[in-house]
């Protein structure tokens, strides 16, 4: 259920952009910019479990962002903004009693992204590069940030307006167990955004 309601979501914040698919110019200085993704994180994943046998929502993140686009020329650009990722993580403790625990764990993103796009007007393939730096926070792990991060995606803009693509992200988190080298939380990553 829960996984059908954020696609709703997704689908529904997609649909907003729509109407502006018409009204924005390929040329416009600024824009707001805002997305939606989804990372699939092995190393988030391999991390909770090699702590919990019995876990459930360790996949990866989900995720809004915003920012600023400003359009350099007609075909590349700079966005600072922020994502906010999160997820939920559900432990099953067995023993004498059993039970089981909901943790949520949020990572704040602010970054900067260069974009480039192949084509001076949409529709048109393009390719983006970002440095992050990560604000994480856990209901049960100490998490702590690792420094900075970068990641690179392939994307397709279908109108001034809308695009997709996807790509790798580097997020780099001290978890605070005895291994206190930073642990991949970024992985693989789908978006689809918007400006207007």
């Amino acid at each position: 259920m829960k996984n059908k309601v954020k696609c709703l979501a997704a689908v529904g914040l997609l649909s907003l952009a729509l109407p502006y698919s018409k009204v924005m110019a390929d040329d416009q200085k600024v824009a707001v910019d805002l997305t939606t993704n989804i990372i699939i994180s092995p190393g988030y994943h391999d991390f909770v479990q090699s702590h919990f046998s019995s876990t459930t929502g360790i996949g990866g993140w989900y995720g809004v962002g915003a920012g600023v686009k400003f359009n350099l020329n007609e075909q590349t650009s700079i966005t600072p903004g922020v994502d906010f990722l999160i997820n939920q993580l559900e432990i099953n403790y067995y023993g004498y009693y059993s039970s089981t625990g909901t943790y949520t764990n949020t990572i704040f993103l602010p970054k900067v992204v260069g974009r480039y796009q192949f084509q001076p007007k949409s529709p048109s393939p393009f390719i983006e590069a970002e440095l992050n730096y990560n604000l994480p926070s856990s209901d049960w792990f100490d998490f702590k940030s690792g420094g900075i991060g970068y990641g690179g995606t392939l994307g397709y803009q279908f109108s001034p307006a809308l695009r997709i693509q996807c790509g790798y992200e580097y997020i780099p988190v001290k978890t605070g167990y005895i291994n206190t080298d930073s642990v991949n939380m970024g992985g693989f990553v789908a978006k689809a955004g918007f400006s207007f």
